[in-house]
């Protein structure tokens, strides 16, 4: 399934931090790439977990969490050895998810080492890919509907332009039923708009849409 939140897979993905932020003491005498490749496989590696934490709570119909900085540190600190501000994963659902994920990694592949990484890179780096997350939801959003409807309705252009409209309008006062099917989904805010200050709220219905468009492309 196509990445539901973004991540490995998206272009341009930069993590700004000051120098002194970005490595203890330690690090000044190790060979940069090997700092360099820790602090890149810990950024990939916590892009996937979630994602995969994400699918499987979509799968059970199960509530998502937060996407904040709190939710990526405890990815990375999940997928890195060393971290003296280790986080304890305390919630079941990310225990299992960290637990499958290990299950399909390679075991001779070691996770990334944050031994020589100051706590403060994994503060920037967790508020920078919560940041990069939301944007990828809330931007992402209407291109898929876009092509969920195409492939589920059969329709383009001006019909469809018309429907998503509707679907996504403060209030509807028709009888369409794809529009009222469609407008029980979609999560609001106080004004009726889609909630973009609550992505993780979308993120199941996104997972709706990829699951539809998946199984069609094998048929």
């Amino acid at each position: 399934m196509e990445s539901i939140m973004g991540g490995v897979t998206e272009p341009n993905l930069f993590i700004r931090c000051s120098l002194k932020s970005f490595c203890q003491e330690s690090a000044s005498v190790l060979p940069w790439d090997s700092v360099l490749k820790d602090t890149n496989k810990a950024v990939a590696e916590a892009y996937i977990l979630p994602n995969l934490r994400v699918v499987r709570l979509c799968q059970a119909g199960r509530p998502i969490p937060v996407l904040d900085q709190e939710f990526y540190y405890q990815c990375l600190s999940a997928v890195s050895v060393g971290l003296t501000a280790r986080k304890k994963v305390d919630d079941e659902d990310l225990r299992q998810s960290v637990e499958l994920y290990k299950s399909w990694r390679d075991p001779n592949v070691s996770f990334a080492s944050s031994a020589h990484i100051s706590s403060g890179w994994f503060q920037n780096a967790s508020s920078q890919m919560a940041t990069n997350a939301s944007n990828h939801v809330v931007v992402n959003f209407y291109r898929r509907f876009q092509k969920y409807v195409k492939q589920r309705v059969g329709i383009t252009g001006k019909e469809r332009y018309e429907l998503l409209r509707d679907v996504l309008a403060p209030a509807y006062a028709g009888s369409d039923e794809r529009v009222l099917e469609f407008r029980r989904w979609i999560p609001r805010n106080a004004e009726g708009y889609i909630n973009k200050e609550k992505p993780h709220l979308i993120l199941p219905v996104m997972y709706r849409f990829l699951q539809f468009i998946e199984l069609e492309n094998y048929r």
